[in-house]
């Protein structure tokens, strides 16, 4: 993720931990759907971060979003 680019943080109980490691900036959101992605891709969001479950997985494939890297149940996705 470029140092510049601002994330979006799905899936964080505490919301400023995966912001703090990743050392960006960014927001947290709770709901995965297209209106609340493209307000903030609009914003410049360009990446979406998190822990996801299957069914939140199935959710994030039909929002534009690009795969870029994933570890265990921790996804990185460009948002596209």
């Amino acid at each position: 993720i470029p140092i510049n680019d601002m994330v979006l943080i799905f899936g964080d109980k505490s919301p400023v931990i995966y912001l703090y490691f990743l050392n960006r900036k960014g927001v947290v959101i709770n709901n995965l759907n297209q209106n609340t992605i493209k307000k903030h891709k609009i914003n410049g969001f360009n990446f979406i971060v998190g822990k996801f479950n299957s069914s939140e997985l199935n959710s994030i494939k039909s929002l534009n979003a690009k795969l870029i890297k994933k570890i265990n149940n921790f996804y990185i996705f460009s948002i596209i």
